[in-house]
């Protein structure tokens, strides 16, 4: 698809629109869906995408008494200019818009946009929330997105399956067959949860960066780490964040840190029951024992930095307070957990916590134990 950074309307007697409305209809033969937004000081937005492809296009512009102009530059695969496409339509009572689209070589296709029914659409991606919270806009390019199948890969004793949508390079694995089924039916859906949020951010934001590490699967234990890097509309620069996955394979419940280094003797509290106790555990309780055992395991990395230093700081608990982490085949990794701002502090490659000394640390009676 063409990179289109700005496009030109002229909407006819657009004052009848309501503030936020979502179109669907085509542009000459090709399927297209479209949300325009304005305010009472003339300024608008618009967004819209090919059904085929399901990538956000951004749009915004000012309105007149009588007409609504965007203008957007369009450019090739090499980044030359392929000049400017615009639209010209007119709307009627019941909020359908008719006209024509030009392209910036002077190509002429019809429009033709009605407003959308988004349940009218099946949808087999409605049970996840990414969907059934999302607005008409994105449930309808929800129920376009079709699974692509691209491999299979035998860890004993499970068989995965890699899947993506087609048109993102977002992926995901779902286990196809092993033990305790029930239980693995509860991950692939947690797994598709994520799959599914990543995927709709890809098609809204352009994911620029995505991989997942492993996964690690060991003694009933799954472990990833799913990170991402993504630009969204208007944004200088890129986001990007770890999204770490531990699961218990044999309940398809998530793992606490504590279920698999017992680095303390009080038990964390249920985040979703007791936030601020949970909270202040984390700040309080967990982030020191962490820093204490790194101190140890990682001495020159944990100094503490001179208020001179433009050096990262791990030395302090805020960034280990809400740390993520994820099993690998050497150890226990956890990543200090810093602002934007300070991105490249985070994801160093020494915060390994090894096999050999978490034996030190096995909780009792977990059923769990990675120290083989």
């Amino acid at each position: 698809m063409k990179k289109l950074l700005v496009i030109a309307f002229t909407l006819a007697a657009f004052r009848a629109v309501a503030a936020d409305i979502t179109l669907q209809g085509t542009i000459g033969k090709y399927p297209v869906v479209m949300n325009i937004s304005t305010d009472d000081d003339g300024n608008c937005n618009a967004k819209y995408f090919y059904t085929s492809t399901l990538h956000d296009i951004y749009l915004n512009g000012k309105t007149t008494k009588t007409t609504f102009s965007f203008s957007a530059e369009t450019y090739d695969a090499s980044g030359k200019s392929t000049g400017t496409e615009r639209f010209s339509l007119a709307e009627d009572a019941k909020h359908n818009f008719t006209g024509t689209w030009k392209s910036g070589k002077g190509k002429v296709l019809p429009v033709a946009l009605h407003p959308a029914v988004a349940g009218a659409a099946k949808n087999p991606y409605l049970k996840y929330s990414a969907v059934h919270e999302s607005d008409d806009y994105d449930q309808l390019r929800s129920a376009e997105m079709k699974i692509i199948k691209d491999s299979t890969a035998k860890r004993e004793p499970y068989t995965l399956s890699y899947i993506h949508i087609a048109h993102s390079q977002v992926g995901i694995m779902q286990f196809t067959d092993g033990p305790d089924m029930p239980a693995l039916n509860k991950i692939n859906d947690l797994l598709m949860e994520k799959f599914i949020t990543y995927t709709m951010q890809d098609f809204s934001c352009e994911v620029d960066n995505y991989y997942f590490t492993g996964p690690f699967i060991r003694s009933n234990v799954f472990s990833t780490d799913i990170f991402t890097s993504y630009y969204c509309n208007g944004t200088p620069h890129p986001d990007f964040g770890d999204d770490a996955v531990n699961i218990n394979l044999r309940t398809g419940k998530e793992m606490k840190l504590g279920d698999v280094i017992y680095i303390s003797d009080v038990a964390e509290p249920d985040e979703k029951k007791e936030y601020d106790v949970w909270s202040n555990y984390r700040e309080k309780v967990l982030a020191p024992k962490i820093m204490d055992l790194l101190r140890v395991l990682h001495p020159a990395e944990m100094k503490t930095a001179q208020e001179d230093d433009t050096s990262c700081n791990y030395n302090t608990p805020d960034v280990w307070e809400f740390a993520p982490w994820f099993l690998t085949d050497t150890g226990l990794y956890i990543s200090p957990d810093f602002p934007h701002v300070a991105g490249p502090c985070r994801n160093p490659d020494w915060s390994l916590i090894p096999y050999t000394e978490m034996k030190k640390y096995r909780k009792p009676l977990s059923g769990i134990d990675l120290s083989e």
